[in-house]
């Protein structure tokens, strides 16, 4: 699986380069050593079978090496936004039953006021700066992150060859969804899931092992650790992935490294766009890109000044990649692709029966073969089992297909709000801002972004008697809330809309959208 593939990547091609991070890099044959190394670490710290490896912190060699290296030992490695800090990272960190965190020094004062409450925790590796001793905060032993770089005895090597890896068929990493309806589940997934999809990739995209790709995706998104980290090494190529994304400097570092692949969330893109065209344009020499959404009318002008094709498809953490668009193809501006040879697709009512041809529904999935979509939502024997309702997997998405059987993605059907790439809980902005003194009831919903996607925006009713502070209130998010989840927008309103039944009735309020009385959170203050 994942040490298979390492092993086998190092034996062909040492000297070539698999990753750039910003200005550092690594070979293949850094790559088997860092993990194996790493590997080493966690098998010190006592890493147990099927226990929990975090890594809360901005994309570093360290992050990328645990990704990989707690497989190799058993375990399961699951990622942590690092814009999360109190209920957000607890309810993280807690239900996962996270047991080892890899952490940078800056984020360190929000795990250590958390825990009490996390009975698992035993063992936080620091980034940024060595612990030249070890110390605890309560129960959890502060070690330097060094530790995973330190090169193993031979009495350890040969020890190492004796732990049996996370079995193929059984979940080697953990991520959360946006909880989108409620909390934020925990999605498992197989090495054969991740590896089988990233296969499909770098086949229908055309991508080949003399390909560069670069992205600016952090690796706490699924879409990083897999698009931008586990399809270049199954594809045997270069991949950049730099910490940070620079619209001034972007295509700057692309012609530096020659990427001819660009993997990005839409809003990058249109920040692109956005800059004064130019006769260099087409020296770039990206010849594809990977992104989602771009605007239909956008999409063949992108192409043409950039040179290149733009190529897409429909997932989600539960099945990696469900649909794809096929390099070369006459592909549809707007579209989401085909299905995958994996899965079953069909658009359903809300009866779960089959729509006419063009209508549309609710997308379902199911897989043909085994270990090739999620292994279910960790601890949620119960949720798992309503999204797999009559056998096929609910995705919670509207869509359409016509009668080549090309998906178009319409809307969520749930709760849902993307900003910046990020996919946002209304469920949980709404129970941070209901912890403001002056906020009686809360609505999150989405309005247009002018760089394509949403802004967060919020309909609050005040306490009995009382007003609010909408500066404050602000100011309140701004502590309480990721900076992707921190609404933009602030609506003081009588009485939120509501149904019968005292459903918050949020399609009168996305219709209303943004008025005269609205506080804008990204205006100057007077």
């Amino acid at each position: 699986m994942f040490g298979d593939v390492i092993d086998a990547r190092a034996a062909e091609q040492p000297d070539k380069t698999f990753m750039w991070i910003d200005e550092g890099s690594w070979t293949y044959r850094d790559l088997k050593d860092r993990v194996e190394r790493a590997a080493l670490a966690l098998r010190r710290l006592g890493l147990g079978r099927g226990e929990v490896v975090a890594s809360f912190g901005r994309t570093s060699f360290d992050a990328l090496s645990l990704l990989f290296a707690a497989s190799r030992v058993g375990g399961v490695y699951m990622p942590v936004n690092v814009q999360y800090k109190g209920d957000y990272l607890l309810h993280q960190l807690r239900d996962a039953g996270a047991t080892v965190v890899l952490a940078d020094r800056e984020l360190l004062d929000r795990i250590e006021p958390l825990v009490g409450e996390l009975p698992a925790l035993r063992t936080v590796l620091v980034a940024d700066g060595d612990v030249e001793t070890d110390r605890k905060i309560g129960h959890v032993r502060l070690l330097s992150a060094a530790e995973l770089r330190r090169e193993g005895t031979a009495e350890e090597l040969a020890a190492l060859l004796t732990t049996a890896p996370t079995p193929w068929n059984q979940p080697a990493c953990l991520f959360y969804t946006s909880g989108t309806t409620g909390v934020s589940k925990g999605v498992l997934l197989t090495q054969h899931n991740l590896i089988t999809a990233a296969g499909l990739f770098n086949r229908n995209y055309g991508i080949t092992a003399d390909d560069i790709q670069y992205s600016a995706v952090p690796l706490f998104h699924i879409s990083g650790a897999y698009t931008s980290v586990i399809t270049v090494l199954v594809g045997g190529r270069t991949g950049v992935l730099d910490t940070r994304f620079s619209v001034s400097t972007c295509w700057d570092r692309i012609r530096e490294l020659g990427a001819t692949v660009f993997f990005g969330v839409g809003a990058m893109v249109l920040m692109l766009w956005g800059l004064p065209p130019s006769p260099e344009d087409r020296t770039i020499p990206i010849r594809l890109m990977l992104t989602a959404p771009i605007p239909v009318d956008l999409w063949r002008p992108i192409e043409e000044r950039y040179g290149c094709e733009i190529l897409t498809g429909y997932g989600q953490s539960e099945v990696v990649m469900l649909t794809q668009m096929i390099a070369g193809e006459d592909n549809i501006p707007g579209s989401c692709g085909r299905v995958l040879d994996l899965y079953e697709l069909r658009i359903v009512d809300d009866e779960d029966e089959d729509v006419p041809v063009g209508e549309p529904g609710e997308i379902v999935m199911r897989p043909k073969q085994n270990h090739v979509m999620f292994e279910g939502y960790v601890g949620r024997p119960e949720a798992t089992l309503a999204q797999m309702r009559n056998l096929w997997f609910h995705t919670g998405d509207l869509g359409k297909l016509d009668e080549s059987g090309t998906l178009y993605f319409i809307d969520r059907k749930k709760d849902a709000i993307r900003r910046r790439g990020e996919n946002i809980s209304s469920f949980e902005v709404e129970k941070s801002v209901l912890a403001h003194a002056q906020v009686a009831e809360c609505a999150a919903f989405a309005v247009p972004s002018s760089l394509g996607e949403d802004e967060v925006m919020i309909a609050v009713v005040a306490q009995a008697g009382g007003t609010i502070d909408v500066a404050a209130l602000a100011d309140h998010c701004v502590e309480a809330l990721p900076r992707f989840a921190r609404p933009r927008y602030i609506e003081v309103v009588p009485a939120l809309p509501k149904s019968v039944t005292g459903r918050v009735q949020k399609h009168e309020l996305r219709a209303i959208g943004v008025g005269p009385s609205t506080y804008d959170t990204a205006e100057p203050r007077s």
